[in-house]
């Protein structure tokens, strides 16, 4: 009877020290937990880039494409691959010169236009100009608010 329950013990110990393995590998640096969560990092600060993300898609190789607006109003689209690494970068317009709807228009304490504005996809967007119009700051209020559809 002692040598079943011996097995029975022995098969725990190697199955909780297996476990016990697989969660080391797992949890060191460089590990599957490190790699999940620098993938997820890579991807906010590409979201939390300045300006932010006007749209996110995919694509139809499952590619994430994201449409983002940097600081002076340029609208760069960025091609991430599956582990949120930028695969291609462009600049497809500026702000300034898309089709946007007005919201509001303020004057801040520098005296630079602040001006909220609604573009086709639905987001709000907050520029400030200079006394010559040129955009020296934006960010995404909101983000489309279209469907996400496949590119």
């Amino acid at each position: 009877m002692t040598a079943p329950l011996e097995r029975l013990l022995t098969t725990v110990d190697n199955t909780v020290g297996t476990v016990g393995g697989v969660a080391n590998t797992a949890l060191q640096p460089g590990g599957v937990v490190s790699q999940t969560v620098g993938t997820v990092g890579q991807v906010a600060n590409t979201a939390l880039a300045p300006g932010g993300v006007l749209s996110q898609t995919l694509n139809t190789v499952g590619q994430t494409v994201q449409r983002t607006l940097d600081t002076t109003g340029n609208i760069v689209e960025k091609t991430l691959d599956t582990t949120g690494r930028v695969v291609n970068e462009r600049t497809v317009g500026n702000i300034l010169n898309t089709a946007t709807t007005t919201l509001r228009e303020t004057t801040n304490t520098a005296g630079q236009t602040v001006r909220q504005v609604r573009d086709a996809s639905g987001a709000v967007i907050e520029l400030t100009l200079d006394s010559a119009g040129k955009v020296v700051g934006s960010r995404v209020i909101s983000g489309a608010t279209g469907q996400q559809q496949r590119r």
